[in-house]
């Protein structure tokens, strides 16, 4: 894929590989070019067909937008495997999986994915600060503005699920001020993007603030309005949990 861009005399800043023993929470990315941007916008790829077309030849994998999704397919297979392994409840498989991720070099998106699942992975076994680490660099990355002209309302997505992720990180650790800024950080981002389901969760993960709290008319009236919301779009199970928070109330 690369080299392909090469051709054109352009060259794509990559992830910087990073090796397991000087992993950076922080992130260790690099801005694509404006000039690349511009060149992959109008040149590279308009349709899915001719993705698909590239994809084969390549043997890569590319968005229809043009911007590569992975050089190496080795990536493609690797998360897909910790996804499957989450999915089952295999989380210590999950996890071996991630580490051997974790110095492969990915794009941006991709690295973006991977930092979500692997807090997810890392949160469910208890290790916190891996977790935040990872749900950090997937933010850090959701805020680039480079990408956000590509990927528009994908990485806004992003950033309100991982602002909420970072959230319950927080309520684990018992810092309940910091997650309620999180979870309203995110209500307010998918709130202003019409997003409905991640609206009525944001409102449920306040509701629990408060409960922790102590402030069951808070929480309740958050848990009324998330409620009412689950209804409005179908959301059945929403529904169910929303019921269960209020008796709980």
């Amino acid at each position: 894929v690369y080299s392909i861009l090469d051709n054109y005399g352009i060259r794509l800043y990559r992830d910087v590989i990073i090796e397991e023993e000087n992993y950076a929470s922080e992130g260790a990315l690099e801005l694509i070019p404006e000039d690349l941007l511009k060149y992959i916008n109008e040149n590279v790829l308009k349709t899915k067909e001719s993705s698909k077309k590239l994809s084969i030849t390549t043997d890569a994998t590319w968005f229809v937008d043009g911007v590569p999704y992975s050089d190496d397919a080795e990536v493609v297979k690797y998360l897909t495997s910790v996804i499957k392994f989450m999915d089952e409840g295999k989380n210590l498989e999950a996890v071996k999986v991630v580490e051997r991720c974790r110095i492969l070099t990915m794009a941006p998106k991709e690295r973006m994915i991977f930092s979500g699942i692997a807090g997810n992975c890392y949160r469910i076994l208890g290790k916190l600060s891996m977790a935040e680490n990872y749900f950090k660099d997937a933010l850090k990355i959701s805020e680039r503005r480079d990408l956000q002209e590509i990927y528009k309302e994908d990485l806004i997505l992003t950033r309100a699920a991982t602002l909420g992720n970072i959230g319950l990180i927080y309520g684990d650790k018992g810092d309940l001020d910091k997650a309620l800024e999180h979870y309203q950080e995110a209500l307010k981002i998918c709130r202003e993007i019409g997003y409905k389901r991640g609206e009525a969760n944001g409102l449920g993960n306040i509701g629990n603030v408060y409960i922790d709290k102590g402030d069951l008319d808070k929480a309740l009236e958050h848990y009324q309005e998330a409620l009412k919301i689950h209804r409005g779009i179908g959301d059945k199970v929403g529904e169910a949990n929303g019921l269960g928070n209020i008796g709980n109330v």
